[in-house]
């Protein structure tokens, strides 16, 4: 796999405000250039072929005849573009479980027919913050350039150019998706919130979730989690998968339908219900991925905003 996580930095101007509480994500908005891009597997990532969609948002096929979803998207068809087509719910599903036995965002189901796709690997134990991470969900497509705003209205308003600006970022569609790849790190998976937490238990609106946080960063090609993302995957640079996207956050008084730099993406941080999805799904848990899961991030750790 590729261990190259370099790209170039988008000017900005930092600021501070406050953040509302979480909402669901239903694709992956991509920093820089267009927006357009990045609707292939990235260089060394077989697993972009586990990844599909379950009408409208997204879905993850485990191995084994067996998926992976948020649980507000729910079992459905998994139509995998880039692993054999369409495979129809066979029937079976498991709403996974937090560790006080309360009922989790997840829900793992089996299909039909199984993919002729390799079996996915979920480490251990959740991962150090500053993890480069690869995001694939299909979300809102982008729909404009940089915006900069005023961010001392409610709500905020758009600014011709970054002078006098405190937030930018970009605008997404109401209604289009593409099934699409970012790149990112794990940061405080509870911003806004004092001390910095490699997980947290975050309520999206339909459940608890212990997760994993990655913010937006001024970075070409940095993803950021949008409606109908949820569903979608989280790999480290190894290729194990270590979350399902289910929620994003926004500030006080940001424009409805954008993504702003600092902006968080929250997905299920797996190694919590790992023994669940293996036991459900009867694919054999390995032992070692623990370790596995964190082989060869030193060199490509990058520095984390917050």
């Amino acid at each position: 796999m590729s261990k190259s996580f370099k790209r170039a930095v988008i000017a900005w101007t930092a600021f501070s405000v406050i953040f509302t509480s979480t909402a669901s994500s239903y694709g992956v908005l991509i920093a820089g250039g267009t927006g357009a891009g990045n609707t292939t597997a990235p260089s060394g990532l077989p697993q972009w072929a586990n990844v599909g969609t379950i009408g409208a948002s997204s879905g993850i096929y485990l191995g084994n005849g067996w998926a992976i979803t948020a649980g507000h998207v729910g079992a459905g068809t998994l139509t995998l573009p880039s692993g054999g087509g369409s495979f129809a719910y066979g029937g079976v599903q498991h709403t996974l479980k937090n560790p006080d036995n309360s009922n989790t965002d997840l829900v793992v189901f089996n299909l039909a027919t199984t993919p002729a796709l390799p079996t996915l690997s979920i480490p251990a134990s959740a991962p150090v913050i500053g993890t480069n991470v690869y995001m694939i969900g299909n979300g809102r497509n982008r729909t404009s350039d940089l915006k900069y705003y005023n961010t001392s209205t409610n709500p905020w308003t758009t600014l011709p150019d970054a002078t006098g600006a405190g937030a930018a970022g970009y605008d997404y569609s109401t209604t289009s998706g593409t099934l699409r790849w970012g790149i990112n790190a794990t940061s405080d998976a509870n911003p806004g919130v004092a001390g910095i937490q490699t997980t947290a238990d975050i309520f999206n609106g339909f459940a608890t979730v212990r997760s994993i946080g990655m913010q937006f960063n001024p970075f070409v090609g940095e993803g950021a989690a949008v409606p109908n993302d949820s569903g979608g995957a989280v790999f480290n640079a190894t290729g194990n998968l270590i979350g399902v996207l289910h929620a994003i956050n926004a500030f006080v008084g940001q424009p409805a339908n954008t993504r702003v730099f600092d902006n968080s993406s929250f997905a299920a941080d797996l190694s919590t219900y790992r023994s669940q999805i293996y036991s459900f799904t009867g694919i054999p848990e390995p032992t070692s991925l623990g370790v596995i899961a964190l082989s060869g991030i030193v060199l490509m750790r990058r520095r984390v905003r917050g």
